[in-house]
């Protein structure tokens, strides 16, 4: 079945279908999205739903349009119902739709020689706008800094990372960019947040494009020779050598007490 033909129990129209629910309500966080982005989201999956291509085929052409609304769900996830989006945000969430315009119209455009890397075009795209939230812990009744925990708490930063990956993505890979480095930057985040060391917005935006343009990279660090912390961005003129931290959460041993042993018994070893 081909566009508004194509059965609402269609597997592919299904799925994309539970998508724009999700959108709409952000159930990953049980809030839901601003709702100044609503219209545009809806009109994005409508248009999605409603494509004229073979659904019942299940070609590669069919799972990259669903794979594009999955990650406009996730885009969805980046906001909250609770903080009013100002005209100037409204803009660039409508610069962001523009890529995953792109993306649509290059997968209905696109060969079978071409999906495959249009697949993980798709993927890496979708991979950048989900973990952009994931570390967020807000909640209807606890959201005075519900930004706390994105990576990129500026929109326009965000679009400016999946801009860059979805028009250079032939030439950033051709240098050695995969999904596992925006991997290893999400690490970054994470260590440095867990050691309250977390870089401002303008850091993180700036080490991002660095790390694209070959300027800076990654270090691990580690406790000890075995122990991998994390990792850190740093100048290419910074040596190859890991760094090793004795700056650990737990530098002594700890175990549960056994049933019916007194908490005071319970003995503590240092490392």
């Amino acid at each position: 079945m081909f566009g508004k033909c194509a059965k609402k129990d269609n597997p592919f129209i299904s799925r994309m279908a539970g998508y724009m629910d999700k959108a709409m309500e952000c159930s990953y966080y049980h809030v839901s999205c601003a709702e100044e982005i609503k219209p545009i989201i809806k009109a994005f999956f409508r248009k999605a739903m409603s494509s004229k291509v073979n659904w019942e085929d299940g070609g590669r052409v069919c799972w990259n349009i669903e794979n594009i609304t999955e990650a406009v769900q996730y885009l969805a996830e980046n906001t909250r119902h609770y903080e009013r989006m100002s005209k100037a945000e409204v803009k660039i969430f409508r610069k962001i739709l523009e890529e995953f315009d792109a993306l649509y119209t290059e997968a209905l455009n696109s060969n079978s020689q071409h999906n495959e890397y249009l697949s993980n075009k798709i993927s890496c795209i979708s991979e950048i706008v989900c973990k952009n939230h994931v570390e967020m812990h807000d909640s209807e009744e606890h959201h005075e800094n519900w930004r706390d925990g994105m990576i990129f708490q500026n929109y326009e930063d965000l679009w400016k990372v999946i801009h860059r990956v979805n028009t250079e993505w032939e030439e950033l890979c051709s240098r050695g960019f995969s999904l596992s480095v925006f991997y290893d930057f999400w690490d970054v985040f994470k260590y440095d947040r867990s050691r309250g060391e977390e870089m401002s917005e303008e850091e993180k935006i700036k080490a991002f494009m660095a790390l694209l343009d070959g300027k800076m990279k990654f270090i691990p660090v580690y406790r000890h020779e075995y122990s991998l912390l994390g990792f850190k961005v740093v100048d290419n003129d910074f040596g190859d050598e890991i760094v090793y931290t004795s700056d650990a959460k737990n530098k002594k041993s700890h175990r549960m007490r056994q049933v019916g042993e007194e908490a005071t018994s319970c003995e503590t070893t240092e490392e």
